[in-house]
């Protein structure tokens, strides 16, 4: 079989992985996931405001998205702060992209941990108090939440959209594994 993937130019493919990159090299793989579950998460609030009864596991999934969404935020602000601190030069418009990009992932942490923490009450409160197991309760809070997710995934898009000019528009990298160490 081999030299069948061998002839359709597969068998050059490298089978091990790269080697990891430096903790400061880490922000460019973690900083997707907190981006990326947030909005996946609004999906499921909006299937549990729509079917709140039938779909209640939606809540569920939904605070574990965005549980697991604010957990990288952490991982990322951290990566991120370990990143900046390698930047040697560039001008100084890139500096002050720089610092709104570092103030809007702080504010995003605190706003999804805010949101995640308040999210996970209300969708156990209901377990605990049976009277609020109704669509004419479930319902109004959904889409509250909804509406607060939007708000803040409009954040998280604008954190993002600086680190996207720091990286397209300005050049900065993240720092990879030494050659040495790939081979």
């Amino acid at each position: 079989m081999w030299p069948a993937l061998c002839s359709f130019g597969i068998g050059s493919l490298p089978i091990m992985p790269p080697p990891p990159p430096p903790f400061e090299g880490m922000h460019v793989l973690v900083v997707h996931f907190p981006v990326a579950l947030p909005l996946v998460a609004m999906a499921f609030v909006f299937a549990a405001m729509i079917f709140p009864l039938r779909l209640r596991w939606c809540s569920w999934a939904a605070v574990v998205l965005l549980a697991m969404g604010t957990v990288g935020m952490f991982v990322a602000v951290a990566t991120g702060e370990a990143a900046r601190d390698v930047v040697e030069d560039g001008p100084d418009e890139m500096f002050t992209v720089l610092g709104q990009h570092e103030q809007l992932g702080e504010l995003s942490r605190i706003v999804f941990l805010i949101v995640t923490v308040l999210y996970g009450l209300f969708v156990l409160l209901p377990g605990v108090v049976r009277k609020w197991m109704i669509p004419g309760y479930l319902v109004p809070v959904q889409l509250v939440f909804l509406l607060v997710l939007l708000v803040s995934n409009v954040l998280l898009a604008n954190t993002a959209h600086l680190g996207g000019r720091l990286v397209h528009q300005y050049g900065v990298h993240a720092a990879i594994a030494e050659a040495a160490q790939a081979e």
